[in-house]
This record gives C-alpha cells, structure tokens and sequence, in this order.
C-alpha cells in the first residue's frame, strides 16, 4: 500500500521513509502542498504522514486531504517539528489520528508506524518470526510504549487548556490539571461523574445533550459556550470535542479554554472603536487627520460642512497649499511630536473664507513614533459676532443691575422698616392685649363682683374681639419668624396614628362648639416618618378649625394615608360651602379671607401653614367645590426620600 509523506525536517523524513519502505510501504514523497493534493487526488493512500512547522503546512495539508478523501479512510501521522504544545494542538485540531514530537528516533517512529498498522491494517503479511525474535520485539515495544506515555502524561498534564476524557455515556475518566483549576473540582471529585451534570449550568442542558450527539456521531465540534465553575460562577469557554476511536467510538476528549476575559477585551476593543467612530463622526467640530507629508488622510462630515468642500476633494488635499502661510508652522510642529493652535482666517482650495479656531497634535504608533497629526477645526465667525453682542448686552447688564440694586437697597429698607413695626406688634400691641384679656377673663368669671346680663354680654362680645386681635397679632409674628429664618425644624420619630390620635382630642371642643363631628382614619400600614410634630399639629389645627368654621355643622374627616412613594398624605375634609376654582389659587396668600368679612380668622393661617410645610419638606394641596365642601391636604416625606434638615431654619 501507498504512503504519502510530506515532511520537510531531514532528519525526520529520512527516519519514517526508511522505516516506511523496511514496514513493506510503498514511500511517495511530496514536495508541496499543492504537490500531495494532486498526488492524493489521482490514487488516495491509505497512510498519511504531515509535518507541522511554522508555515503551519501541515495543518493545511491536512484539511485539503480531508476534502479530497472522497470516501477513502486515510490514517494522518501528524509529525510536530516544533516539540511544543502549540504544534501538536494545531495538528489535533486540524484532526489527525495520531501525533509524534520531534526530535524522535527510528524506534519511536516504528512504535507510530505500528499504532497506525493496528487501525489500517499491515502493508504486506508479516515475516514469520521465532519465539525469541518475538519476546524481544515485545521488550523493545514495551519500553517504547512506556516512553511514549511519559511523553503523552507530559503533553496531557501540561496542556494549556482543561482537558477531559469522558466515556460513551458521558462519564469523566480523567481530567488534567488545567481541568482542575478552571473548573474547582479535584480527579478525586471528577472521576466517574456525568460531565454535563458537573460543569453544564441547568438552561444549557439540550444543548450539551445535542453536542454530546454531534461528538458521538464521529463530528469534530468547536463551540463557544458557557460552564460552570464548582463555586456556582458562569464561564465563558471555548470547547473543542472530538471522539476517541479504537476499533469503534470509545469516548471523546474534550478541551476547555476560559475565554471570559478575551471576550471582554473583544468587547472593550470593540465598544472602543464604536465610541471613537462615533466621536470622529458625530463630533461638533470638524476633524481631520492627516500624514507625514502634511497630506490629508480623513475627515468628518461637520469638517466638510464648515468649508463647504466635499469629503472627496478634502481627502488627499495638501495643506501645503493653504493660503494662509500663518498655519505650515504649527502643523509642521505637530509632526514633530509638539501641540500648536491657530485661531484667525482659514481657507482650505476654493472655499469660503472663515474665522476658525484649529488646534493640532501629533498621532504616534505605539512606539510612540510620530506617524502623522489631527486637526480640530472650529469655525468661530458666528462666535467672534456672538462676542461682540454679548458685550453690547453686558453693557446693558451693568445698566439694569445698577439699577437693580438701587432698588435692592429700598427693598432692603422697607424690610428692615417692617420687622422694626413686627417688634413693636410684639412688645407693644401683645402685653397689653394679653393684660386686657386677663382683666376680662376676671369679670367674666365673677372674680371682681357680679355682673348685670347686659354688662356681662358686652364683656363678651369685647373678649371675643380681644382674642381676635391676639390671634392677630401672634400670626403676624409667626408669619415674621418664618420670613426672617428663626422658625427652626426638631425632625424627630413620629406615629402618625398617635399624633391624630392628640389632635383629635385637642380639637374637640372646636369642632363640638361648631356642631360638626369629627372621625379619623389612618390607613394599618401607615409607619412613623421623620417630621416636627409641632409644625405637623400647627398646620392641622387650621385645616380642622377652617374646616369646623365654613363646614355648615358638616361631619369634619381627617384621613392619612400612603400617597405617592416617599410620601405620606394627610387629609382634611368637610362638608361645607367650597371655594371657587378661580379663589383657589389665592388662598395660600397672606391676609387672603374668602366669604364673609365677618367670619373668624386672621387671612394668614393657610400661608404660615404653606410655609411650614415647605420647611418639613413637604407640600400643601386643595380640591374644592362650591356647595359641596373642600379637602385640604399636607402630603410630607415618608423619611426613606427626603427629610426635612434638622440644622435648617429657612427654605
């Protein structure tokens, strides 16, 4: 039978040409690929011998005799020139039978020779032999056979990727070393488990399974895939599988790469490249690039639109020829490896005369040689104009802010005239007023002697209007605190269960005196929030004592609940006469006192309590319909959003 050798290393060909032609083969050596394909192609040998070497020859000989087999089951002895990893990884991949290392000897390429007579059968009968001759050929085999194991334990041990043998039914027989530290699991743990229940995550099950098959049917498959690590964490592989046959499918071996980090590096190469495309692309202002001969190589498309040239004349354009010779000296020096700018006129051939702004850098390799430069146009006459108006408006500016402050220093006057009149209210208008009362609550209360009825009604009538103007005067110095920044916030814990529970009992009297009755509901899953629970009772007061005094004896429903997320919503409803849609947005005001001028109330309640409820953080709102009553609603942080800051004073 015919032997193709195509082997190039002296030494080795000579070696397997004479232990071919001693075997009984007959030797046709080929020169060239080229050469061993047509010889293949016209009378198919049953026995191939490649060589690996760094042109990858082999390899390629190997997968042209593959397409050329037409049927014919030729046995390939892949012969590894560079005694590494690499080269007999490259020969299995490319899917010989069998690969010996050079440097070898005859005996070792005898002992190749033999394994490939075991599959193919001998070239002729063998010689008769005796029984010593015999015994002595064993001994020789039989150390051989132990070399070439030391050998093949070395490669298998010391492969660069994780490999495992596995049998038909998909049981581990042994993995190596690299196996072990890729996936976390011992020989002790692997040996005798199902490879696809050790290392296969539980959605890539079908299809490992349809893998497995691919393998079994005799199909050499490369895949990239993901395994998982003994710890539970997913990798990133490359697997190579092929079966192992001897006389009949036996197994299959299968090789694992991690990959994750090459992936990751592809990925960040290519989302780099994507980001630079778009940023020479997309940029706001025009790019170019150009060579060492000052000869434009790219640009983008707003640098074609600044000069109103098309890519295609920009392109190859020296900038030699710029008319502007001010520019050749900072391009020229970018070329030398140091930055320059440009702002003045520019003219690139026949286009429009600009104002620009260019700023240039040298593009090195990545020895950092200087291999050309980048430009960065940006065209400036719509800013130089934008300047020039821009100091026109400035002048204006400086005019308006004069006067400004001006009117800033009368502002500031008005104020301080105003707290200077809060003072007073509060030293001389309050002690008295509170003197007044005292004396008043004495007559009353029959303390300085009876009274007639009429005297005790006119009392009454002037304590009322006493308490009035008191009430009065305390808003008007509320309201002061607040706009002067001394009203502070004390964010504590509170329940907001236990709160209404406080109010509803302080409130009582008011609503009773009024006729309406007053409920409280707080939705069960209601928490404690962060807040003031005094600023929280101050703006609830006015809601309720509004809602008692325009609710027409209405039943008064105070509701707290969840609203929006990080918000919780407390409500107050009646029943009562409404406020028109139009009068809605002036409530808030100060002295703002909707209906009758003879109705209780001082106009500020509900702008101190707006106030307040900014300083918590939170919000007020308002439905309301005439004839039919209104709501009224603080909405405050929850505590898990924003809280109100316990070191501010003022919003």
């Amino acid at each position: 039978m015919r032997a193709l050798l195509v082997v190039h290393d002296p030494p080795a060909c000579e070696i397997l040409k004479d232990e071919l032609a001693r075997r009984g083969w007959l030797v046709v050596p080929a020169e060239s690929t080229q050469e061993a394909i047509e010889i293949f192609r016209d009378d198919p040998a049953r026995l191939v011998v490649v060589e690996e070497d760094r042109t990858r020859s082999g390899t390629a000989i190997c997968e042209a005799l593959r397409r050329e087999a037409r049927g014919v089951a030729a046995y390939v002895l892949g012969v590894a020139s560079r005694a590494d990893s690499d080269a007999i990884r490259l020969l299995v991949d490319a899917g010989v039978d069998e690969v010996i290392g050079a440097p070898f000897d005859a005996g070792e390429a005898e002992l190749r020779l033999l394994i490939a007579e075991t599959r193919i059968g001998p070239p002729r009968p063998a010689t008769p032999q005796s029984f010593d001759e015999g015994s002595a050929q064993l001994g020789e085999m039989q150390l051989k056979f132990r070399i070439q194991r030391a050998f093949l334990e070395g490669l298998f041990e010391g492969a660069p990727g994780g490999v495992a043998i596995i049998t038909e039914e998909g049981r581990i027989v042994r993995i190596n070393r690299e196996f072990s530290r890729l996936f976390g699991y011992s020989s002790e743990e692997a040996l005798g488990q199902p490879l696809n229940d050790l290392i296969v995550p539980p959605d890539l099950r079908n299809e490992a399974i349809e893998f497995d098959g691919g393998v079994q049917r005799g199909e050499r498959l490369v895949v990239e895939t993901v395994r998982r690590h003994k710890d539970g964490r997913d990798l990133v592989v490359s697997v190579i599988a092929t079966p192992i046959e001897v006389n009949g499918p036996i197994g299959a071996l299968a090789i694992y790469r991690d990959i994750g980090e090459k992936k990751q590096q592809d990925a960040a190469l290519r989302a780099s490249e994507a980001r630079y495309r778009a940023l020479f692309d997309q940029s706001p202002v025009g790019v170019f690039l150009c060579d060492q001969e000052l000869r434009i190589t790219e640009c983008n498309d707003y640098l074609c639109r600044i000069v109103g040239i098309p890519r295609e004349e920009i392109v190859g354009a020296e900038l030699r020829s710029l008319r502007n010779a001010r520019l050749l000296p900072g391009l020229r020096a970018a070329l030398k490896g140091d930055p320059a700018s440009y702002e003045g006129p520019f003219r690139l051939r026949t286009g429009p005369q600009l104002h620009v702004s260019l700023h240039y850098a040298p593009l090195r390799d990545q020895a950092g040689a200087v291999v050309g430069g980048i430009g960065v146009l940006e065209d400036i006459s719509e800013r130089l104009l934008s300047e020039r108006r821009l100091r026109a408006q400035a002048a204006e500016m400086e005019r308006v802010n004069s006067a400004l402050h001006e009117r800033t220093l009368e502002l500031e006057a008005a104020m301080q005239a105003r707290s200077r009149l809060y003072s007073a209210m509060n030293h001389e208008l309050r002690t008295p007023i509170s003197a007044i009362m005292l004396y008043q609550e004495l007559l009353l209360a029959g303390s300085l002697g009876p009274l007639a009825d009429e005297q005790l009604q006119a009392l009454q009538h002037s304590h009322t209007a006493t308490s009035h103007l008191l009430d009065l005067v305390r808003d008007i110095l509320d309201l002061s605190k607040i706009e002067a920044g001394r009203v502070s916030i004390q964010p504590v814990e509170v329940s907001p269960r236990e709160l209404l529970a406080e109010l509803q009992a302080s409130v009582s009297p008011l609503t009773e005196r009024y006729g309406s009755a007053l409920r409280v509901e707080v939705d069960p899953e209601v928490e404690p929030i962060i807040t003031d629970p005094q600023r929280v009772r101050q703006i609830l007061m006015n809601f309720v004592s509004n809602a008692a005094k325009y609710g027409r004896r209405g039943p008064i429903d105070i509701r707290c609940r969840y609203g929006e997320p990080g918000e919780l919503v407390i409500g107050v409803a009646d029943r009562g006469v409404g406020i028109a849609q139009h009068d809605l947005a002036a409530i808030f005001e100060d002295f703002v006192q909707l209906g009758s001028q003879n109705e209780e109330g001082t106009g500020l309640g509900l702008a101190i309590s707006r106030r307040l409820a900014d300083l918590l953080g939170g919000r007020l709102e308002v439905e309301s319909e005439l004839g039919v009553g209104s709501t009224f609603r603080l909405v405050l942080p929850t505590g898990s959003g924003s809280r109100p800051d316990p070191t501010a004073e003022v919003v």
